[in-house]
């Protein structure tokens, strides 16, 4: 009969577990990349001049525009 050979070997020795833990890791490492490209190239919105004049005038409180903030009866015309 032959003797069979245990593995002795602890098991950071060992190929598998650090194949098994490289998979997971490798999506980690590439998701923080990505979140660092994400972080350091934002998308800007890109509108026309005339596009953002208008919704700079829509952000300006009512007093500074000069628009009256009356209110209106219902079923008054304004």
């Amino acid at each position: 009969m032959q003797k069979e050979e245990l593995d002795t070997k602890p098991w950071y020795k060992q190929f598998w577990p650090w194949f098994i833990i490289a998979l997971p890791m490798t999506a980690v490492i590439a998701s923080i990349a990505t979140l660092i490209i994400a972080i350091q190239n934002p998308d800007y919105l890109v509108i026309e001049k005339s596009d953002y004049q208008n919704i700079s005038a829509e952000m300006r409180p009512a007093q500074k525009t000069g628009i009256s903030a009356k209110k209106t009866e219902p079923g008054q015309p304004d």
